[in-house]
C-alpha cells in the first residue's frame, strides 16, 4: 500500500454500500417516478377540494403559504395535504449526507421539482416527485429562531421599494364608504391611506392595497379591484401571519360563496393570484430585512 493509499484509508470517508430500493413487479425507474408524480397530482386535486370546503381548512392553507411562498402553488398545496404544520423542508439527500437521524414515525413530504428534458421532439419540462423532511422531524437540527421585529420595521419593510405612490389623507378627508384604511386607486395608479392609523391597521390595509397593485400588474385588460377583494384580503392575512401581525379582523367568511361554483382550474387560478401577490410583496420585504447573501459577502 502506498503512502497516499494509507492516508486515504485513514482520512477519507468509507463508501457505504447502496441500499436497493424495493421495486415491486420489476418496474423501471421511469415507471416508479411516474407513479409518484401521479400520486402528487392526485393529492393536489383532492386537497384543492378540501382547502375550499370550509373556512378553517382555508385558513390552514393560507398559514402554509405564509411559510412557503417561495415554493410553487402546487407544492404549497402538496405541503398542506401532507404536513400542514411543517416549518421548513430539508432535502432527503442532504439529511443523509449530514448523517442526521429522522425521528421515529416521521414521514417524508413529497414535492414536485422541475427538470429540463430533451429528446427527438425537442426540449420540455417534466416534474419529479422528490422527498423532503420537515426540520422538526430531524434530530440535532438547529431550528431557526426569528428575530422579533418592531412595528416600525414591519411597516418599513412593507413599504420598501413600493411600486406605486402612497398618498395619505386625514380621517375627515378619507372616503367614508371605505371600510379599509387604505385602498388602491386604479385610475391614478396609487394607494390612498388614512394618515392616522395604528401600526397594525397600517400593515393590514396597505398589504391589502399592495395585493391589488400586484394583481393589476399581471391582469389582462382592465382591472377592477372590486372583483378581487377576497384575494387581496387573503394576501394581507398571509403577510400578517408571516410577520406576527394580529389578523383576526380580516373577514374571510365569504370564502364558501367565493369558491362554491368553481371547478379545480378556476380555484387554482384564484389561489395563484393570492400566491403570486404575496410572493412579490414578501420578496421586497425580504430585501429590506435580509440583504442578499452575495451583498453580505462583498461587504465582508
Amino acid at each position: 500500500m502506498t503512502e497516499f493509499e494509507k492516508i486515504l484509508n485513514e482520512e477519507s470517508p468509507k463508501e457505504e454500500p447502496k441500499k436497493e430500493q424495493p421495486n415491486p413487479a420489476g418496474k423501471t425507474y421511469g415507471e416508479l417516478m411516474k407513479e409518484k408524480r401521479d400520486r402528487c397530482f392526485s393529492m393536489i386535486s383532492d386537497a384543492c377540494k378540501e382547502i375550499t370546503s370550509d373556512e378553517e381548512h382555508f385558513k390552514l392553507f393560507l398559514s402554509v403559504l405564509s411559510r412557503f411562498e417561495r415554493y410553487s402553488l402546487n407544492n404549497n398545496i402538496l405541503i398542506y395535504a401532507q404536513k400542514p404544520n411543517a416549518m421548513r423542508l430539508k432535502d432527503h439527500f442532504k439529511v443523509l449526507s449530514e448523517k442526521q437521524k429522522i425521528r421515529e414515525g416521521a414521514k417524508p413530504v413529497y414535492i414536485l421539482e422541475p427538470e429540463k428534458v430533451s429528446g427527438e421532439s425537442g426540449e420540455w419540462t417534466r416534474y419529479n416527485a422528490v422527498d423532503k423532511y420537515d426540520v422538526a422531524d430531524l434530530e440535532n437540527e438547529l431550528l431557526e429562531i426569528g428575530t422579533e421585529l418592531d412595528p416600525q420595521m414591519k411597516i418599513r419593510a412593507l413599504l420598501h421599494k413600493c411600486p406605486v405612490f402612497i398618498k395619505t389623507k386625514p380621517s375627515n378627508e378619507y372616503p367614508a364608504g371605505r371600510k379599509c384604511g387604505a385602498y388602491y386607486d386604479v385610475e391614478m395608479d396609487r394607494i390612498v391611506a388614512k394618515a392616522d392609523m395604528s401600526y397594525d391597521e397600517i400593515f393590514l390595509s396597505v398589504a391589502e392595497a399592495l395585493a391589488h397593485v400586484e394583481m393589476k400588474r399581471s391582469a389582462e385588460g382592465a382591472y377592477d379591484p372590486n372583483q378581487h377583494t377576497f384575494e387581496a384580503k387573503c394576501a394581507a392575512y398571509i403577510l400578517a401571519k408571516r410577520y406576527a401581525v394580529p389578523n383576526k379582523q380580516i373577514d374571510l367568511s365569504m370564502m364558501s360563496e367565493k369558491y362554491r361554483d368553481m371547478n379545480e382550474e378556476e380555484t387554482k387560478e384564484s389561489l395563484a393570484k393570492i400566491h403570486k401577490s404575496v410572493k412579490s410583496i414578501n420578496y421586497r420585504m425580504t430585501l429590506k430585512l435580509e440583504p442578499p447573501k452575495e451583498q453580505n459577502r462583498e461587504e465582508r
